[in-house]
């Protein structure tokens, strides 16, 4: 084996006469290609050499190419053939040389996502993404893939993935798949986690190493529904403390929606009767009622049975209004009535154990007078 560097502009090849130097002998060498290539490695040979009598050595020379691209180390085959003036071949009849490569190794590159995002129908069957490597692309190189879940669910949105790319010598891209998993409920886009991670061959990971899949919905909106009282009229009674009202949530129950409330004096006059309530009701995710008190003020007047009202008014989160969006809270009457006339104040009709008492009277002066008992009832 011989060896020269790439800009060593020449290789110096010796053949040696081993076991005898009689005579004028001689014998025919060539190159021939194997990594390194004539014309652009080294500039071909095909001679011969002559040894006078009693000569021992003698050489030839390959002239090397350098160029400034890199190839790494290469070589070349020489052969020694048709010995002539009775010598014969030895061994070895046949070398290599060498051709020592003198640039610099050019970069492997880095390996990155060729973006930050990728998005897919979730009724487009698979999502194509695709890996690229910069900054140089010399040797193979390799990097593993790897998927996590988000929103979007391994098993039930996609199929998981796992599993590395290999890049050739001069290959600046690659891609994998990710099965996407249609199904007919409403979820919104979703979204998962891609990676790269052990970049092999002398290659870096480049950025973005980290990507999101999102699976964009197909399936259509549900509906959020209406929201109205669940009842037209409330009742509570004066010494109740509190009334319960209940706001329900019909036609749909999707996503987190909202209604403001509040109450006005009709009969009932609020801070007398009732407190005044205004607010918010929210209605999470599938929830389909809510409830607000009012707070009821007994007093010792009687006023008779009194009412307020109550009114839905902005809904939000994608929900509507439906009837009733008004209602009543009729406050039922504790106190007794304290009626009559004049300022007597007495009632103005007997009650019956008195009507009771007055008839036994009456009968027991009946019977004084029919049995003459000597006493008169007056």
């Amino acid at each position: 084996t011989y060896s020269e560097n790439e800009n060593g502009a020449t290789a110096t090849i010796t053949v040696t006469r081993v076991g005898g130097s009689f005579g004028t002998v001689g014998v025919n060498y060539s190159s021939a290609d194997d990594s390194a290539m004539a014309g652009t490695d080294y500039t071909a040979v095909s001679s011969s050499l002559s040894f006078a009598d009693g000569v021992l050595s003698q050489s030839f020379i390959v002239d090397i190419i350098d160029d400034a691209n890199y190839e790494g180390d290469e070589s070349l085959q020489l052969s020694l053939s048709n010995p002539t003036g009775g010598a014969g071949l030895g061994s070895p009849a046949l070398a290599t040389l060498i051709i020592s490569e003198n640039d610099p190794v050019p970069a492997s590159g880095s390996l990155q996502f060729s973006d930050l995002t990728y998005s897919e129908n979730e009724n487009g069957a698979t999502a194509t993404i695709t890996v690229t490597r910069v900054g140089g692309s010399f040797g193979t190189v390799g990097v593993n893939y790897s998927s996590a879940d988000d929103s979007a669910m391994a098993g039930t949105d996609y199929t998981a993935v796992n599993s590395s790319l290999s890049f050739a010598d001069g290959v600046l891209s690659q891609s994998f798949i990710v099965d996407i998993i249609d199904d007919a409920n409403y979820e919104g886009d979703e979204s998962l986690q891609l990676s790269l991670s052990n970049p092999t061959g002398g290659a870096g990971l480049g950025s973005p190493a980290l990507a999101t899949l999102i699976i964009s919905e197909n399936d259509p909106v549900p509906a959020s529904g209406s929201l109205q009282f669940s009842d037209l009229t409330y009742s509570e009674n004066e010494n109740g403390a509190t009334a319960t009202i209940t706001v329900t949530r019909v036609g749909g129950s999707f996503g987190t929606v909202g209604v403001n409330y509040s109450s006005a004096d009709d009969s009932a006059m609020a801070g007398s009767d009732y407190t005044a309530v205004s607010g918010s009701l929210s209605f999470a995710d599938g929830v389909v009622s809510q409830s607000f008190n009012v707070a009821i003020l007994d007093d010792s007047t009687y006023e008779g049975d009194e009412m307020l009202s109550l009114v839905l008014r902005n809904p939000s989160g994608g929900a509507g209004l439906t009837m009733p969006a008004a209602a009543s809270l009729v406050i039922i009457e504790n106190d007794v009535s304290s009626g009559g006339s004049g300022g007597g104040g007495s009632s103005g009709s007997l009650d019956l154990i008195t009507l009771m008492f007055l008839i036994g009277l009456y009968r027991r002066n009946l019977r004084i007078k029919k049995y003459g008992l000597g006493y008169k009832f007056r």
